[in-house]
């Protein structure tokens, strides 16, 4: 008998879980994304919750924070970024420092293309550096 070989991989981040299942060639057969709105016990067991909802730097909390400033979602940034011409200095550490370096720049007229492409340049140095 011949048996497929699946892969299951799950990312449980600090607003998120998702979920992708492969086939042997690595091709996506399912995926889903959900909020776990802090209820990831309910959600999977035994998950470690490393994260503060304020200051969550570099976290799927920041991520979120820095999309409702700029009035969309994750995939919403992800789209924007990809048409950026400039990148600005933003401090991932914490949400709310990233806010005060963000709310100048928008009422100084930065488009949200720059302001998206800069926030996952933050979450990027702030990985390195982290």
């Amino acid at each position: 008998m011949n048996q497929m070989q699946f892969t299951l991989g799950i990312d449980i981040g600090s607003t998120t879980v998702k979920i992708a299942i492969l086939n042997e060639k690595h091709q996506i057969l399912f995926s889903d994304y959900k909020r776990h709105f802090a209820n990831i016990r309910e959600t999977l067991s035994d998950v470690e919750q490393r994260m503060n909802g304020i200051c969550a730097g570099g976290t799927g909390s920041f991520i979120d924070q820095m999309a409702s400033l700029l009035q969309t979602d994750a995939s919403g940034l992800n789209e924007y970024a990809k048409n950026y011409h400039s990148l600005y200095t933003i401090a991932a550490r914490c949400g709310v420092f990233a806010k005060s370096d963000i709310q100048p720049l928008i009422n100084e007229g930065a488009t949200k293309e720059d302001l998206s492409a800069s926030i996952f340049q933050a979450v990027v140095n702030q990985t390195i550096s982290g």
